[in-house]
């Protein structure tokens, strides 16, 4: 489906560049190789992915992740102490399919 692939790349190129800008290009490259975005479609499995990498900080990644992911949707971006980030990629996804319908 377009819709789905578009939403894809769309979270690809969030995880991107919150990584590129987090940590360097360099350590966004060799996350990339190390299989990084293999997952980046299922949130569950990408989350277990990233917290055997980064251990807790894996958590900051996540909510930078989401909050340029909502930045690229116009979808406004609070940090709750309560953060999900499979629950967060499922709103944007949701945004993201019903702004499609509407256009």
């Amino acid at each position: 489906m377009v819709e789905d692939k578009a939403f894809s790349e769309l979270v690809v190129d969030s995880i991107c560049e919150s990584v590129k800008d987090a940590m360097g290009p360099g350590v966004l490259q060799v996350l990339v190789e190390g299989g990084l975005l293999d997952n980046s479609e299922n949130p569950a499995e990408f989350d277990k992915q990233l917290r055997k990498m980064f251990g807790n900080a894996a958590r900051v990644l996540e909510r930078l992740i989401v909050k340029e992911l909502f930045r690229k949707l116009g979808i406004p971006y609070r940090s709750e102490p309560s953060f999900d980030y499979g629950e967060s990629i499922d709103t944007a996804r949701k945004v993201r399919f019903a702004m499609a319908r509407i256009k």
